[in-house]
This record gives structure tokens, sequence and C-alpha cells, in this order.
């Protein structure tokens, strides 16, 4: 409850406030914009590719068409994950699995995590993040060499989506306001701040 930590939110709730507003939708326009119905690679922070091994996620040192996935439009911003085998990267029951066809729990949203790395988050049955307790949100993480969901938005959940020539499948576009802050810097300075003071108030 101190001065500087105020102070720090008006000035990212204001450099934010097109996404705290939403518009009309009431979701945020995506921050990264990644290639749909191709083959991509995820390449997660210790250099493994996810694969879908006869419908278990898995992870493999090459890169080959096992190891493909086709991203797709989810709609609201977010996105489907599906393997070379036709199964969907899904949430069920706290875990990360593989399932025939797409729905609400096989949306995902891709966020800008820098260096042309990415997070890969499962923001719940909601249509809008914004909508969900800090806590609640979760990002794919490879914990050492186990597909988990995880709560920080760190290193172990930093992922790499490239195309089979190794190239990134993402753009990442940097709009900057008034203040000089991107709207994906601004978004993930709000969901830290947020985050700090929700874990304050348990």
């Amino acid at each position: 409850n101190g001065g500087p930590v105020n102070e720090q939110a008006a000035v990212w709730s204001e450099s934010s406030s097109q996404w705290m507003k939403g518009g009309a939708s009431n979701t945020p326009k995506p921050e990264i914009t990644c290639e749909l119905g191709v083959p991509v690679f995820l390449r997660s922070h210790r250099g493994k590719y996810l694969q879908d091994l006869s419908g278990s996620v898995q992870f493999s040192d090459g890169g080959s068409a096992r190891q493909a996935w086709v991203l797709s439009d989810a709609g609201c911003g977010k996105t489907f994950i599906t393997s070379q085998q036709q199964l969907a990267l899904k949430s069920s029951n706290g875990n990360v699995v593989l399932g025939p066809g797409n729905s609400e729990t096989g949306r995902w949203w891709i966020r800008d995590a820098g260096d042309g790395r990415v997070f890969i988050t499962y923001p719940g049955d909601q249509k809008n993040l914004r909508q969900l307790a800090p806590d609640e949100w979760k990002q794919l993480s490879d914990q050492s060499g186990v597909l988990e969901f995880s709560s920080n938005s760190q290193g172990w959940e930093i992922w790499e989506i490239v195309k089979e020539d190794g190239s990134p499948a993402c753009s990442f576009p940097a709009e900057v306001n008034s203040s000089g802050i991107s709207s994906y810097e601004a978004f993930d300075s709000v969901i830290s701040w947020i985050q700090q003071q929700y874990k304050g108030l348990k």
C-alpha cells in the first residue's frame, strides 16, 4: 500500500488504456501475428520440440514432420494448435492433453516474450483474458522435459514458433503510444502489477 506502487499502476493503466477498454468486443487486439495453416514447430527454452507421439504430448530433439503443428484462428485473438495427427492441444483438469476437434479448452493466447519468443497462455473458458484472476493465467512450460501449466511468465515458459526453414512463424508489431510504451509492454506490465497486488491480498 505504498505510493510508488500506486504511481506505477497509474502509469501502466494509462499507457494500456486501450487494452483495458478492449474496444467494442471487450477483447485485446492480438499483439502477435502468426502464420496460419502451415507447418510450424514449437521449440521450448531447452531447444526441444513439442510433438504428438501417438496421441501423447512429448518432447523431441529434432524438427521433423512428426514435430510439426498447424495454427488456426480460434476467434477473439486466440489460436488453435493442431498436430499432424489432427489432434488439438487442450487443457483438461489442469493438464495439457491432445484431443480431437477444436473446442473452448483448446483456445490459446500467443503473447510476446521478447527477442522473437512467445508465451503460450491458456486463459480458461472465458472469452476475455482480463475477466480471470491473475493466478488463473496459465502458460505452457517445459519443466525439464515435462509439459505442464505454470502461473509464471519466465524462462521455462518461453517458446519459439518457427517454420520448416527455421525462420520465425510470428511477427511482433510494436505499436508505441504517446508515452513511448508499446502495446505488449503495457499488457505485460499491467499483468505483472495485478499479479503482485493479487498476491498481496491473500
